[in-house]
């Protein structure tokens, strides 16, 4: 019962959300939805280097940032890598992306356009993030999910 009114809530977060893309991009343009989405990863990735910038180990918490992001969507499979120089989050299955696949075609998207809307704020706001504290990363998306590693030593 729990589990189908947690899938219910993530479903009218999608939902609430393309609606609103769905109206930008046929009001704007798919360019300005675009501009939109990249504007909101850069303000979410300053929101999580201000959130961490007294860390001592910002690497390391942001990798736990994303992690818990990824449980708060139900995501099963996900692998952190500790090495001495940086933390990798392995994504395998992004619980993120069913509810805004599942429901693409309603708002007139595609199944790779629904993703790349979902994908489009979450990796480049940890990108952003770890440039403003001043880390390296790098990140990329894989068939179901996605990857992304934090370097620890290496300062920008």
């Amino acid at each position: 019962m729990v589990h189908t009114m947690y899938n219910t809530a993530l479903n009218n977060i999608a939902r609430y959300s393309m609606g609103i893309c769905r109206t930008i991009k046929s009001m704007l343009g798919p360019v300005v939805l675009r501009d939109i989405i990249d504007e909101e990863a850069k303000n979410s990735g300053k929101a999580k280097a201000d959130k961490l910038s007294l860390s001592e180990n910002p690497a390391y918490d942001l990798a736990m940032l994303l992690e818990s992001m990824l449980k708060e969507f139900d995501t099963k499979d996900i692998a952190i890598n500790q090495e001495p120089s940086s933390v990798t989050v392995n994504n395998l299955v992004c619980g993120c992306l069913p509810p805004f696949i599942t429901q693409a075609e309603e708002f007139d998207f595609g199944e790779k356009e629904a993703r790349d809307y979902a994908c489009r704020r979450c990796m480049p706001s940890y990108k952003a993030a770890s440039h403003l504290l001043k880390i390296m990363f790098k990140g990329r998306l894989t068939e179901e999910g996605c990857f992304m590693q934090f370097y620890k030593n290496e300062r920008l």
